[in-house]
């Protein structure tokens, strides 16, 4: 699954409320907020005049953090419950999933029920799968 745009479609609410749910220090909180926070567009408008717009989503890529930050608010996102009927037997695995299920006919079901899961979870969050 590929998240479209997805180190400039992750909004900062969402890494603010991963690192509370995942318990980094207060601290660091506050910091990585602030940093999120206070970035901004700054255009040259053509008439004169220098235009600014807060920006509410996405991380930067020019350092590790950017990634780490992404990769700590896509994992809180979508830690979503899975239904208990979804977890069977017999096992199929294709790269790095693993899906149990009784018969191929439901391995696909599962494999369809979970990608719908993640999709709509996504989706709730205003980025979408590509």
């Amino acid at each position: 699954m590929d998240v479209a745009n997805a180190f400039n479609s992750i909004s900062v609410e969402t890494i603010v409320k991963a690192l509370k749910f995942h318990e980094v220090p207060h601290y660091l909180q506050r910091l990585l907020d602030a940093y999120l926070r206070e970035k901004e567009v700054v255009w040259d408008g053509g008439d004169g005049r220098f235009y600014r717009c807060s920006i509410g989503y996405g991380v930067s890529q020019g350092s590790i953090l950017g990634p780490t930050l992404w990769n700590v608010g896509f994992y809180w996102l979508l830690r979503v419950p899975i239904p208990l009927r979804l977890n069977v037997c017999y096992d199929l695995c294709y790269v790095d999933y693993t899906f149990r299920a009784r018969n191929f006919e439901e391995v696909a079901r599962l494999a369809e029920a979970g990608t719908s899961i993640t999709v709509n979870r996504i989706a709730m969050l205003a980025m979408r799968v590509s």
